[in-house]
């Protein structure tokens, strides 16, 4: 990843996880404060590793099919919840994509929450 670009398991978590991105060093081996990191071109920052996100969705195998659905909301109810992105632990490129899903039932040192709402789409004037 670019220069100071999100907390990811780097040379400063060496120690503490197996896969690290050997040519990176955010200097936070475990979650870094809020606005740690430089925001990107929209104003919004530590987007990029950190934590990953807990989903209000719960996980399901079979969840897109038959009917694939734009933002779908997955089953009503499960043992599982997912949990999309990465965070300060991961650092394969497999981890690190923002389509990566993970699933859990318990608490992790890697996961995190982000509020969120709907927003109403308004008409040009």
């Amino acid at each position: 990843p670019p220069e100071r670009s999100g907390n990811y398991a780097d040379q400063s978590a060496g120690s503490l996880v197996t896969n690290v991105l050997s040519a990176y060093n955010d200097f936070f081996p475990f979650t870094a404060p809020v606005g740690s990191f430089p925001a990107n071109s929209l104003g919004f920052h530590d987007l990029g590793g950190n934590a990953a996100e807990w989903t209000g969705d719960y996980y399901g195998t079979d969840t897109l099919y038959p009917n694939f659905e734009v933002d779908p909301r997955g089953p009503q109810e499960g043992r599982f919840h997912v949990i999309r992105g990465s965070g300060w632990l991961h650092g394969t490129l497999r981890e690190l994509r923002w389509a990566f899903r993970d699933f859990g039932a318990e608490e992790r040192l890697d996961v995190g929450f982000r509020l969120a709402r709907y927003a109403e789409l308004q008409e040009p004037e």
